[in-house]
């Protein structure tokens, strides 16, 4: 992918990090598979490089200036980044689910299959722990 070897090319870990965050936050649900795909294709970029501890970098960057948003930013970038399943899935034991989970169907109720999906995730490994 372009853009990924184009921010790893240019940007430093932490900050192709912030642009790929920047990014989402102004990304719609129909922009989530190209979001999805950009993180994971800037690992490889960095991987296939032998720059591993740039991809350990960005990886933490991610996680760390998702850390500082408020919750209903989180959702809204967790319900561009994933799947509706598995936003579901990962949510099931998270200790933030009580507060994540009405505003991540806030951002579904517009798309009620993607709705449906985060549902049966979330349901399917509720039923596991």
């Amino acid at each position: 992918m372009p853009q990924a070897e184009a921010l790893t090319g240019k940007l430093s870990p932490s900050l192709a990090a912030q642009s790929v965050i920047s990014w989402m936050m102004q990304a719609s649900q129909n922009d989530g598979t190209f979001a999805r795909r950009i993180s994971r294709d800037i690992m490889y970029c960095y991987i296939s490089t032998g720059r591993g501890d740039d991809a350990e970098a960005f990886s933490i960057a991610l996680d760390s200036i998702k850390n500082t948003l408020s919750v209903e930013q989180q959702a809204h970038l967790f319900a561009v980044s994933a799947a509706p399943m598995q936003l579901g899935r990962m949510l099931a034991a998270d200790p933030e689910r009580d507060a994540l989970v009405p505003l991540i169907e806030r951002e579904y109720s517009s798309d009620s299959l993607s709705l449906a999906a985060f549902r049966e995730g979330l349901n399917s490994e509720s039923d596991i722990h």
